[in-house]
């Protein structure tokens, strides 16, 4: 038991230190995405140290726990209010989901849409299969944009509000397409841009997932805000890439204040062992109201709800 404990604190102390240096490699990088884990873990094993009366070992697992603790802890911290003050802001409800191209329950889906009754839906890896499966959403959706694309590169977007595209040359924009669009609710105009960057586990995927993250914060920094970045960004709110995007649009985590709500992968069943790769970032003048997970529809990710306050300004 106590070679166990001291090769999880020092496997625990290794891991936590590389998860800093995302930016050399992406074998680094990957380390940054568990901060949840380890943290749990270092809790076990700090509990078994001192069981145990090993007080140098507790020491070292409480420094992991720290560490960790540090980063997860301001997403249940304070929420800014500034939309919320605003005179009559406009209500905007988003569901972000990620269908799995390779899922067949499409019936699973749907009943999760109609029983949430979005203002926006924004589907990912929509293959031709799954646009012909969501077609009936048009009767409550008049505002739709479907661009399939087969390996999970598809995307929609199904709105009860009226909106115009904005211009873009996203990288790889006709394999792997993104959707860029100023969104009409009510009196208030926000731009919205729907994004999937690639896994980055396969050769060159890594540097192109953050080669799209990039042109995301240059394009969103372009856009007079209220601002909406959307989508499965494969990598956690602890990636350098993650947080230069944030930096350079001038972005907040709409989770912050709700907790982290992980989405990713629910094959591992319980949610204590999934990360949160579904984001929802909003400029600092739009006030999330709610934001949670929805149930499982035979995906390897849960849909993402978002209840919004836009600023009831307009812009041009």
């Amino acid at each position: 038991m106590d070679l166990l404990t001291q090769v999880t604190a020092t496997g625990l102390l290794t891991v936590t230190a590389m998860a800093h240096l995302g930016r050399i490699h992406k074998v680094f990088e990957l380390t940054c995405h568990f901060r949840v884990q380890y943290f749990l873990a270092a809790l076990v094993c700090v509990l078994a140290a001192l069981a145990r009366g090993s007080w140098g070992w507790a020491t070292a697992a409480a420094i992991t726990l720290v560490i960790n603790l540090s980063t997860i802890i301001p997403y249940y911290g304070h929420k800014s209010c500034e939309a919320a003050s605003a005179t009559n802001p406009a209500k905007l409800k988003i569901l972000l989901i990620n269908v799995h191209h390779g899922n067949s329950h499409p019936a699973a889906c749907l009943a999760v849409l109609n029983r949430e009754l979005p203002n926006v839906i924004v589907a990912q890896e929509i293959n031709q299969t799954w646009a012909d499966a969501l077609s009936s959403l048009t009767t409550k959706y008049s505002f739709c944009e479907v661009l399939p694309r087969e390996d999970g590169a598809g995307i929609g977007i199904y709105s009860q509000f009226p909106y115009s595209f904005l211009p873009t040359s996203a990288p790889e924009t006709d394999i792997r397409p993104c959707i860029l669009l100023k969104l009409e609710v009510g009196e208030s105009r926000i731009s919205l841009l729907a994004l999937h960057p690639r896994a980055p586990i396969r050769p060159g995927h890594f540097e192109k997932r953050n080669a799209l993250l990039a042109w995301a914060g240059a394009q969103m920094q372009q856009l007079e805000p209220p601002n909406i970045c959307i989508g499965d960004l494969n990598c956690s709110p602890w990636s350098p890439y993650y947080w230069d995007l944030l930096r350079t649009a001038n972005l907040l985590d709409a989770r912050t204040g709700f907790g982290l709500f992980p989405s990713w992968p629910t094959f591992l069943g319980f949610r204590v062992f999934m990360i949160p790769i579904d984001h929802c970032l909003v400029s600092p003048d739009v006030y999330a109201m709610s934001l949670r997970t929805g149930e499982r529809i035979g995906s390897d990710h849960l849909p993402l709800i978002v209840e919004l306050l836009l600023p009831n300004r307009e812009y041009t």
